[in-house]
């Protein structure tokens, strides 16, 4: 029998092999997404992996540490890509872009059926020019995306 981890670890592995058919046989078709930005089921999850990959044909996902417990798996991974394609309304930009995310998922009868993120979005933004970082806070891009 294929434990949480592994079937998590299949997800994030057919993400980087660019093999989102194998969501079929991982992800529940009701499967809930808690990100209130991100539709559910498993036809949503496969519309906002493809626009991540549009958007970051080079991502890759390393996985840093990955626990189990009962029907809960949580993971912390780096996402790294360049911007070469649409993103987020986001014209592609060339620019790298590496951010921290925390995931949790709950697993059913071998399914992924739940899921819940931290992610860093504003070292994102930032990366595609959408906010600049300052020494003492956020300030809006200048028109080209550079900092003031």
């Amino acid at each position: 029998m294929i434990d949480s981890k592994q079937i998590a670890a299949r997800l994030i592995r057919g993400i980087n092999d660019r093999m989102l058919a194998a969501l079929d046989d991982i992800v529940a078709e009701d499967y809930v997404q808690r990100d209130p930005q991100r539709p559910s089921g498993r036809d949503g999850l496969r519309r906002s992996l493809g626009d991540l990959l549009q958007g970051f044909p080079d991502l890759e996902i390393t996985t840093h540490e990955m626990l189990a417990d009962g029907d809960l798996v949580a993971a912390h991974v780096t996402v790294r890509g360049t911007h070469l394609g649409q993103y987020l309304g986001r014209h592609p930009t060339g620019r790298s872009v590496s951010f921290e995310v925390v995931d949790f998922w709950r697993v059913r009868d071998g399914l992924l059926v739940e899921h819940w993120e931290v992610a860093d979005r504003l070292s994102l933004l930032a990366a595609l020019g959408a906010v600049t970082l300052t020494g003492e806070g956020l300030a809006p891009p200048t028109a080209a995306g550079e900092s003031p």
